[in-house]
Order: structure tokens, then C-alpha cells, then sequence
């Protein structure tokens, strides 16, 4: 009944803007990554107990040479669930067929603009032509190999700069068949520059522009989460309502047991439910 996370490396290969990998700390950071003897034990303690396995949270999976070993850990023990999120940069052919052959059940591309100024001006490092060549040879092992899976997810961080690219965000999710978008706000991290890019400084404009985005991809036919949900533009003190909430398995969870003493009111099922295992391979129960 597990969920778990992970990220076998502490590198990127991109300098996003709103990115903690933007600061040149991270850069300096001594390498940290999982050996092969880290996985099999892995496979043999951890992986018979999972539901749902996050291959990468805050890092680019591709960059770990071992990542085909993972894949085919995961299948050996039969995981249900395999997801992960990468910028795409980094996948080659036959990553591509590892990832198909597995099957892993979801592959969530970041992008956060459909022009070269307005993908390279965010995503420091990658270039566009790149990306879009690298999610079509995807589609193309999908079709090749004959499977429905994975199921391609582009995910997009709102930033105001990037705000007339996002309705092209959408078209391009439509023309290529991608299964879903997800739109989330920025998180802003002090020191990155990014504060004026937060739609907290245009709430009216946040709300036009999704009203725009949702009736295009209503019109498209893609499935699209938006976290959160509009601002109240009301009297009184800002709230932004509540959102039906995306977990990180998405819209193809298999469900989660929840397990530990019931109690009334918030509370918390991480400690039962799911676990973190960092590049220097230590373990927490939430991230």
C-alpha cells in the first residue's frame, strides 16, 4: 500500500528560473547519487510493498546512467503505479523503449512556454525544438511498441511573463494527444528575481486568463487540473476557495489504504502512507 518517492541524483541538467537549481549553490553542490547496490536492496526490502513509485520529485532522473535499471527493478516487482516527472531533454531511444517496455503508467513533462524565447527564457539550458522532438519520439515507442502506456502529462508553472504562451501550452497538449495538463502556481523562492512573476500581483488577470484556458482545452478535448482554483476577488480577506486536489499519482491512482488510529478533523497519513528516499539515500516520511 505504499507511495514511493524518490530521487537517485541531486543534479539537473536545466537552470529554470523559479528553480532552487537557479541558485549557484546548487551548482556547487558535491554530486550525490544511488549505486547499484543501494537499488537491489531497494528491490529487495522496499519495492514488494509499493503502490505507487515516484521515480523523481525535484531532480532530472535521466541524468542516473542507471535509470533503465530502476525501470526494470520496478517491474520485476510488479509496482502498479510508476510515474515521473522530467524536462524531457535527456531522453534518448532506447530510454524511450525502457519506459514503454516497462510499462511505466505516467511521464509528466515541464514546459512552460511553445516559442523558443518563451521555453528558453524560463528554462534556462534547454531549447524547444529539443523538447517537442524528444515528447514525439515518445509517442512514436508508444505507437511502435504497441502500448497505451505511458500517459504523457505536460506540466506548466504559472508565471506572468509566460502568460501569453499558455493558451499554446494547450494547443500543443491537443495536437500531440497529451492525457492531461496541469497548471500550479509558482512557488516563489527568495532571491530568485521571480517575484513579480507571481499571479498574487494580478488576481483579475489569473482569473480572465484561466476562464480562457479552461473553455480552450474544454474546446480541445484535454484534461486539464488547475491547483488552486481562482482567487476571490470579494470583499474581505483574500481566500482562493478550495480545489479538488491532484495528488501525486494523478487522475490514474489505483486509491491508497489509509492506515493508522481515526481522528476527527485534519490530519496526517504520511507516516503510513508514504516516504521520501533522497540521492544521499537517507529516508523521511514526507518531503
Amino acid at each position: 500500500h505504499l507511495e514511493l518517492m524518490l530521487d537517485t541524483t541531486n543534479k539537473c541538467n536545466l537552470r529554470c528560473v523559479m528553480c532552487h537549481f537557479a541558485f549557484p549553490s546548487a551548482a556547487a553542490e558535491p554530486l550525490q547519487q544511488w549505486d547499484t547496490a543501494f537499488l537491489a536492496r531497494l528491490e529487495r526490502t522496499v519495492l514488494p510493498h509499493v503502490q505507487h513509485a515516484q521515480l523523481s520529485l525535484g531532480t532530472e532522473p535521466l541524468l542516473w546512467r542507471h535509470f533503465p535499471a530502476l525501470l526494470a527493478a520496478c517491474k520485476r516487482a510488479r509496482v502498479p503505479v510508476i510515474d515521473m516527472y522530467t524536462n524531457g531533454l535527456l531522453l534518448t531511444r532506447e530510454l524511450a523503449r525502457c519506459i514503454v517496455a516497462t510499462p511505466m503508467t505516467r511521464v509528466q513533462f515541464s514546459l512552460e512556454g511553445v516559442s523558443q524565447r518563451g521555453f528558453d527564457q524560463v528554462r534556462v539550458g534547454g531549447k524547444f525544438a529539443d523538447f517537442v522532438a524528444r515528447v514525439e519520439l515518445l509517442i512514436e515507442m508508444k505507437a511502435l511498441l504497441g502500448s497505451d502506456l505511458p500517459r504523457l502529462q505536460f506540466n506548466l508553472t504559472m508565471l506572468r511573463r509566460n502568460a501569453h504562451e499558455v493558451e499554446d501550452v494547450v494547443r500543443l497538449a491537443g495536437r500531440l494527444g497529451i492525457d492531461y495538463l496541469d497548471i500550479r502556481h509558482v512557488v516563489v523562492h527568495e532571491g530568485l528575481g521571480v517575484d513579480e512573476d507571481s499571479w498574487l500581483n494580478d488576481k483579475a488577470g489569473y482569473n480572465a486568463l484561466m476562464k480562457r484556458v479552461r473553455a480552450l482545452a474544454t474546446e480541445l478535448g484535454v484534461a486539464i487540473f488547475v491547483q488552486p482554483p481562482d482567487f476571490d476577488l470579494g470583499e474581505g480577506p483574500d481566500a482562493r476557495g478550495v480545489a479538488p486536489v491532484l495528488d501525486s499519482s494523478g487522475p490514474i491512482t489505483t486509491g491508497h489504504v489509509s492506515r493508522g488510529r481515526q481522528s476527527e478533523g485534519p490530519s496526517c497519513h504520511a507516516p503510513w502512507r508514504h516516504f521520501f528516499v533522497r540521492p544521499d539515500r537517507s529516508v523521511v516520511p514526507c518531503t
